[in-house]
């Protein structure tokens, strides 16, 4: 290990801690937030917090969409970041924002209209689809704020500085918190507005944080500083942002709807209810334990793209694979945290005997496969740092939903061996996509792609 880990590759290493651990500190913030809300509008009553969770569903996936442009955007600017071609990198964040103001335009349009029908179909009724209207409309109005919010963060990401869009996520998330408090129980001179005001809260925290962004960005206080420069739209840059970004989109949805197919198995099996319970509950925790493999697969994606375009495809691949045992290392230590401390973590959560023994169960055979897991989505960073994001979203449709949905579906229903089955089939799920993954890095190709 020593030999292997040699100076160039130690300096690698530490760039790819300093880029991952805003990013993960910033996803903790997310979560904060995600958490906060769900604290806040439980208070107001059990259809208020079930229309949340409805209406946090459906944007879930307007996220998803969001990344067609943000991917797009940090492979571009890393990539003329690593060829230290800083006008084009000003360039392709304008088209960008041209692009992040219409896609803002229509999702939020059409969102307003299409949100009772969209809470309906996932099964919202009376008092839980009133509040999820009322909450996702509000969101829908304001969505310009956080694709553009989300757009700036992209740019400096590409650029090689997570620490920018970390203190704008802190921001927000501390705005957030107090507006959500203020808003929803109107102590003093606010109006108690309900779930109302906690999208309120939302909206004009992402509104500050663009703006804070912006002025960043415009400063040059973070790793790039936009440059004066045409703004009228440029057909072009536009499809060569959508051309890398479109695909990733469409990873996001396949792997968000197998998700969703998933839980119906689970919900179908023989505990039903508890093992839904212990999926969610288990899912939650595993989620804490992911965020460093997000984290550090954003950072290979970033230098990768920016040594790509300074000429350096052995170092690219370098950096893809530094990336990778740096991750391994670290989630070897989650994991071994979370299969030891599963049932002590879960008594958190459930004091239900049936719950807990699953939860404990799930934490357990999917802790063994979080080296997989992370494998493959670092692996996948690396790949869109050379602009090959069409391979991860084929990846995500064969491991979900020709492997994943039909032997989870098998196993654990048709075989009648219940929801462990089927969580042994995520954990080889992770499996194949970390070798399908990993083949697709080793062949090389992705060093020769023009984006």
């Amino acid at each position: 290990m020593r030999e292997w880990l040699n100076a160039t590759r130690r300096e690698t290493a530490s760039i790819v801690l300093r880029l991952a651990t805003p990013i993960v500190l910033a996803n903790l913030l997310a979560w904060a937030v995600g958490f906060a809300d769900v604290f806040m509008v439980a208070r107001l009553g059990e259809e208020e917090l079930a229309g949340l969770g409805m209406a946090n569903q459906v944007f879930f996936l307007v996220v998803v969409f969001i990344l067609a442009v943000t991917t797009g955007t940090m492979v571009l600017v890393a990539r003329f970041k690593g060829a230290q071609d800083e006008d084009a990198a000003s360039f392709v964040f304008r088209q960008s924002l041209i692009l992040a103001v219409a896609q803002s335009v229509f999702i939020g349009a059409v969102g307003v209209m299409v949100t009772p029908w969209l809470l309906t179909l996932l099964g919202a009724t009376g008092g839980m689809a009133d509040a999820g209207t009322i909450y996702l409309r509000i969101i829908f109005i304001g969505v310009a704020a956080p694709i553009i919010d989300f757009t700036i963060a992209s740019t400096f990401r590409g650029a090689g500085d997570s620490l920018t869009p970390l203190k704008v996520t802190g921001m927000v998330a501390v705005l957030n918190i107090v507006g959500n408090y203020l808003l929803i129980f109107g102590p003093g001179p606010f109006p108690a507005l309900g779930i109302a005001g906690a999208a309120l809260s939302t909206v004009i925290a992402r509104t500050v944080g663009a703006w804070w962004g912006w002025r960043k960005l415009v400063a040059g206080q973070g790793g790039i500083r936009l440059r004066p420069g045409d703004w009228r739209p440029d057909p072009e840059m536009m499809r060569r942002i959508l051309r890398i970004g479109i695909p990733s989109a469409f990873e996001g949805v396949l792997r968000a709807g197998s998700s969703v197919v998933f839980l119906a198995i689970i919900a179908r099996t023989g505990p039903g209810a508890a093992a839904v319970a212990a999926h969610t509950v288990g899912l939650q925790l595993e989620s804490l334990a992911r965020m460093p493999a997000f984290g550090i697969s954003v950072a290979a994606t970033s230098i990768v793209g920016q040594r790509l375009g300074a000429g350096n495809p052995k170092g690219a691949e370098s950096a893809g694979l530094t990336s990778t045992v740096l991750g391994l290392v670290l989630i070897g230590g989650l994991a071994i945290m979370l299969f030891t401390l599963a049932r002590p973590v879960g008594l958190l959560f459930t004091d239900d005997p049936e719950t807990l023994a699953l939860t404990v169960r799930y934490l357990r055979i999917l802790a063994v496969a979080q080296p997989a897991f992370l494998a493959a989505v670092v692996l996948s960073g690396a790949l869109r740092g050379g602009g090959d994001t069409r391979y991860p979203m084929w990846v995500g449709f064969l491991s979900g939903w020709v492997f994943l949905l039909p032997v989870a579906y098998i196993v654990s229903i048709r075989a009648g061996l219940g929801p462990e089955a089927a969580w042994m089939a995520q954990a080889g799920n992770y499996l194949v996509s970390a070798l399908l993954v990993g083949l697709r890095f080793r062949g090389g190709r992705w060093k020769t792609m023009a984006v």
